[in-house]
């Protein structure tokens, strides 16, 4: 950890003011800001910023793809996750300790877009009261009401065609029952909860209601699972609990292929004279066809260079599509192109 430096604290006041919103960077913004809030920046105190590389490990700032903002505030701790790309704020949490490991407080979770993905409440690492998140566009996908860490109630999971898809009904101290719904109102899931964890007897369920798996759970873990056929007769080959979509060839097939494309990529004379460069983020869909779908850039660098990390993954060959309890399911991912600077 560092001592947290003048524009650290800078984005440490900008955050305060906004609250949940998207930083601003504009810097004739940034100069006006740093006359009229000289005094609460730096009145701050035990204020420290971390840096993580891409496997969440503390590492120099140069090599940061996130990093926090920990900010005292009267007996607790702010802290704040924020992008080292483009310095948005992903997540906003407090905690009772310095090392940030027991929350307490509001916590809330940021799309890039500036939208809230998750808001909620704990209190000493425990959720509770109310929960809800939303789809990226503003579209609420989840509410539930927490007592002591367990859902209590009625808890209910929507689609963004507002569709239920999920519903729980829970008795305090995490005792409850799922039933799960695809979206033509046929059952996909049913299955209890004890202390919080699924227990006992699962089934699965295809579209079209038929069962596909049913699983034997011990506190959330699969101690034995059973697949069945479009007809509902055992299925004794490739019966499969879980596995997770792949590119043909694996991780280092999908490398190449990248490579590939990148290299053979024309790309505007800004980036060959060193004005254009960075990281753009793409957020892609592996369907159950095993075809790239809804693919978006979700961290930008330039229209140019994000175009051209767009197209890379739309022309890209069919996946192996994932599975979960023995039916296809959508895969979703995230994936950086890097576009160094020319001359470095």
């Amino acid at each position: 950890m560092f001592q947290v430096n003048f524009r650290r604290k800078l984005l440490i006041w900008q955050s305060e003011a906004l609250f949940f919103f998207e930083i601003i960077q504009m810097k004739v913004i940034f100069s006006i800001l740093l006359l009229a809030s000289a005094i609460p920046i730096f009145a701050q105190t035990d204020t420290v910023v971390t840096f993580y590389d891409r496997e969440g490990k503390i590492c120099p700032e140069d090599n940061a793809v996130k990093f926090s903002l920990r900010v005292k505030e009267s007996d607790r701790y702010k802290k704040l996750m924020v992008d080292a790309m483009d310095n948005k704020v992903g997540s906003i949490a407090y905690f009772v300790d310095a090392e940030c490991k027991t929350f307490d407080g509001p916590y809330r979770e940021i799309y890039k877009n500036g939208r809230t993905r998750t808001s909620g409440y704990y209190s000493q690492n425990k959720k509770i009261n109310n929960w809800r998140t939303w789809s990226d566009d503003g579209v609420l996908t989840d509410s539930f009401f927490y007592k002591d860490g367990y859902i209590n109630g009625i808890g209910l999971s929507w689609n963004k065609e507002g569709v239920v898809i999920d519903s729980l009904i829970f008795e305090e101290g995490g005792k409850g029952i799922s039933h799960g719904y695809w979206s033509n109102g046929n059952p996909s899931q049913r299955g209890e909860y004890i202390n919080g964890k699924k227990d006992g007897l699962w089934t699965y369920c295809y579209v079209t209601g038929k069962k596909c798996q049913e699983v034997n759970y011990v506190a959330d873990s699969a101690v034995s699972f059973t697949c069945y056929d479009e007809k509902e007769a055992v299925q004794k080959d490739n019966c499969i609990y879980e596995k997770e979509a792949s590119f043909p060839g694996g991780d280092k097939k999908w490398k190449q292929y990248l490579e590939s494309k990148l290299g053979s990529a024309r790309l505007p004379d800004d980036f060959y004279n060193g004005k254009i460069y960075g990281e753009v983020w793409v957020q892609f869909v592996v369907d159950v066809d095993g075809s790239i779908t809804d693919a978006k850039v979700i961290q930008s660098v330039n229209p140019s260079l994000d175009a051209i990390a767009l197209n890379i993954f739309k022309a890209s060959p069919k996946w192996q599509h994932a599975v979960q309890y023995n039916r296809p399911v959508k895969a979703y991912r995230r994936q950086p192109i890097t576009f160094g600077r020319v001359g470095n």
